[in-house]
């Protein structure tokens, strides 16, 4: 179900559309991407490739365009981009006048996500290591940002939807989806 509402604690209203989420199967609710190393990259990269192509995942991340609005030409962030398969998709969107970064905390798939896009030929698309919850970027510097799955990883969410919202050009919009666990459907 999809509905309008207005975010309290922000410094001013915004419009959210909120999807229900139902429940995963379990090795996907279990699943740490928030401490990423060596030990377990393997594990967080079968993860993260499996949800790509799980119809749940897909039918969420088919609407984020949609919501996002990308044009030619634009600047999109993705804060938590993961293995990069999104921001790859998204630089597809923007075309090569338009830029797409992607943010994460873990080194190692930052390096998996420039490789992957590399090898998609994707040269509009760039990744570095990042903080959602302070993001280095100027202020109104991107044209739109996202996250998906990304808050409930970080210390202080609020303070990361405020920093896309600072980073976001006035006009711009700012998806983020999330995950309600264990949620009845």
């Amino acid at each position: 179900s999809i509905g309008k509402r207005t975010l309290k604690g922000l410094p001013s209203a915004i419009e959210v559309h909120e999807v229900t989420w139902l429940p995963l199967v379990d090795a996907m609710r279990g699943a740490d991407c928030a401490n990423v190393d060596a030990r377990t990259s393997v594990s967080a990269l079968t993860c993260v490739d499996l949800q790509q192509t799980e119809p749940f995942f897909a039918g969420v991340l088919a609407q984020t365009p949609e919501l996002l609005s990308p044009r030619e030409g634009q600047m999109i962030l993705d804060v938590g981009c993961g293995a990069g398969s999104d921001a790859v998709h998204l630089a597809a969107l923007v075309g090569p006048n338009g830029k797409v970064l992607g943010i994460d905390k873990s080194d190692l798939l930052i390096a998996e996500a420039d490789a992957r896009a590399r090898a998609a030929g994707a040269t509009n698309v760039a990744f570095e290591v990042g903080d959602a919850e302070r993001l280095e970027l100027e202020t109104d510097s991107v044209d739109a940002a996202r996250s998906d799955r990304v808050l409930q990883y970080v210390l202080e969410p609020q303070a990361a939807v405020l920093a896309m919202i600072r980073v976001t050009r006035p006009g711009g919009r700012v998806v983020v989806a999330e995950p309600a666990w264990g949620a009845s459907s």
